[in-house]
């Protein structure tokens, strides 16, 4: 297990003989602290610790506003004034650091330790302290600078805050390495960003850092890890707050391009194997901490973040990835053979003595049942669950069966509206003479992956132009290409110009509408002086009839208005009466169709 250098508290102070001058006696005293946050091997407070609130005491409050100014200032040698007794002094100076540190949280894990003297008589005290931080304060800015240039490239319109977490975890992971010498020196987030190596403390808080730039609720927790000290965070998304450990989801040692998530927003139950906390934390000095419940798997798919739950492993956890008999392994496998997939990953809850021996027979069972004719294998525990959990990978499969050729199904005729979402189907002819739905195994590649992207199954248009799709699976190809229209502005309504005289919504798809004029119409009117328009302002292919000489008949397009669609009725000021005079005034109607 890795040495992880955190910390736990630890206070010490001497009192020294007062000191006397000719005129008048000044007492002397002088206290220290070391974070216990950022030792190696810190004692948990006692079980039977209670969080403590903030002294109340008004000498208190003016000492820790000041004590506050200084120190969120990172200044390392400052005098404030104490108007107290001269007796408890320490124990004072101590409650003001506390509430300055609960109040917060990121200057406490970024706190190394204090010394400071107390000079003076009841009442009239100078306390001078001399602070260790992690970071100076040009540092702490840096920090935050480079921070925001990292977010602007890794957050995405259109993310949510799950996506967010995930992109934050995986650029911290990837891009800072735990320092296995546990050189103390580098256990802040701005070595992290300079040096690319930290310490938990480092990981921990750089996490901080991030996720409250991008407004996620974020704590830090500190404890022990494996009987080390040791800090992680908590993370709020949905209301529900899990653990997160980025330190222990960095492989050791660091492996270019590997994410690992076992420790990713799990439960108390989850982590408590090897994670241990209290309340109040190694020092003392935290807010308590909120209970962490939640399965974040099974909150992934109630939202429907499918995806995003494959691209964490998560989704092993459902019942269309999992096996719990021989019978349901066989099925699985099977279901995978007959679509001829070339590789896919299962999960088997198994107990056997020998695991090989009971995975070579039961893959060769569904290998007989679909013409599987080899094939490797490999299995790995699966770190999300207990004991006897595996992960059973299958890959470079031969089959008996041939494909033939690839062919789509059910292309889009026309072209698509920017973000419009269409279904794709792609089928592989095969040399027994049947076709299967190969659409999850198969490979989308775009010629302008601006226009278009395919991602489970699904086409999605992006940006206006045309580009082809290449569709490979089994060394097999095909193409086609999409086409994706301007993006187009809606009307603005009520539309300058016009009488606005009236609007309804519910309409029947097939709705004809009458107008009855005041006066005679001529009967030789165009298009240009009635019609219907949609909302992007692009008229109907419709028939509009005089039924006699005041009253107008505006029959539907040809099968019926669109559902959902809104419609706008037009009378342009052009139309006439027999008399040769034109409207007072261009109408429209808005209408919207059930």
């Amino acid at each position: 297990m890795r040495n992880l250098a955190f910390a736990s508290l630890l206070l010490c102070s001497s009192v020294l003989p007062a000191s006397v001058s000719a005129q008048e006696e000044a007492r002397v005293i002088h206290g220290e602290w070391s974070n216990p946050l950022h030792e190696t091997e810190p004692v948990l407070p006692d079980g039977s610790m209670k969080f403590q609130a903030a002294a109340t005491d008004p000498s208190v409050e003016v000492l820790s506003s000041a004590l506050e100014v200084a120190l969120l200032q990172r200044k390392t040698n400052f005098t404030v004034d104490y108007s107290g007794d001269f007796d408890g002094v320490i124990e004072k100076a101590q409650q003001a650091f506390q509430s300055v540190l609960l109040k917060h949280e990121y200057l406490n894990y970024d706190l190394q330790g204090y010394r400071f003297s107390a000079r003076g008589f009841d009442g009239n005290i100078k306390l001078t302290f001399n602070v260790n931080y992690y970071q100076t304060a040009e540092q702490v800015a840096f920090v935050d600078q480079r921070i925001q240039q990292i977010l602007d490239e890794i957050i995405k319109d259109g993310m949510n805050d799950h996506e967010k977490v995930k992109a934050i975890h995986d650029y911290i992971v990837l891009n800072v390495e735990y320092d296995t010498t546990s050189d103390q020196g580098v256990n802040a987030p701005y070595f992290a960003l300079t040096e690319g190596k930290t310490l938990c403390n480092g990981y921990a808080m750089l996490m901080y850092d991030m996720l409250t730039e991008v407004g996620i609720p974020v704590r830090l927790i500190s404890g022990k890890a494996d009987g080390i000290g040791h800090a992680w965070n908590l993370v709020q998304l949905d209301g529900k707050w899990y653990h997160l450990d980025a330190t222990w989801d960095d492989p050791i040692p660091d492996k270019a391009g590997r994410v690992l998530y076992n420790y990713y927003l799990v439960s108390d139950e989850m982590i408590d194997d090897d994670h241990l906390w209290q309340t109040g934390g190694l020092n003392g000095y935290e807010r308590p901490y909120p209970t962490a419940n939640a399965d974040y798997a099974d909150a992934l798919f109630k939202l429907g973040y499918d995806q995003l739950a494959k691209s964490l492993d998560l989704h092993y956890l459902s019942s269309e990835f999992t096996s719990q008999t021989d019978e349901e392994f066989v099925h699985l496998v099977s279901s995978q053979f007959d679509k001829m997939a070339e590789e896919f990953s299962l999960r088997f809850i198994i107990k056997a003595d020998n695991i090989k021996e009971k995975l070579d027979g039961l893959i060769q069972t569904a290998a007989r049942q679909t013409g599987a004719t080899s094939w490797r294998y490999n299995w790995a525990e699966y770190s999300r669950t207990e004991a006897n959990d595996y992960i059973v990978t299958i890959a470079d499969i031969q089959y008996s069966k041939e494909v033939l050729g690839l062919e789509m199904l059910m292309l889009p005729e026309k072209a698509l509206e920017q973000g419009e979402k269409i279904p794709l189907i792609v089928a592989a002819k095969l040399s027994n003479g049947t076709e299967i739905d190969v659409t999850d195994q198969a490979v989308f590649t775009m010629a302008d992956p601006t226009i278009a992207s395919v991602e489970n199954g699904y086409l999605t248009a992006k940006n206006a132009g045309s580009t082809i799709v290449n569709v490979s699976f089994q060394g097999k190809q095909t193409s086609f290409s999409i086409d994706v229209k301007e993006e187009r502005e809606e009307i603005t309504y009520p539309m300058n110009g016009y009488k606005h005289f009236g609007e309804q919504s519910n309409v029947d798809p097939n709705k004809i509408w009458t107008i009855i004029f005041n006066n005679d119409i001529k009967n030789n009117f165009s298009d240009s002086q009635i019609y219907v328009v949609n909302r992007f302002g692009e008229k109907s292919n419709q028939i509009i009839k005089l039924e006699n000489s005041k009253t107008l008949k505006i029959h539907p397009p040809t099968g019926g208005y669109t559902k959902g669609e809104t419609y706008y009725l037009v009378i342009e000021k052009l139309l006439q009466s027999t008399k040769n005079k034109n409207l007072k005034e261009a109408i429209t109607y808005k209408f919207t169709i059930r």
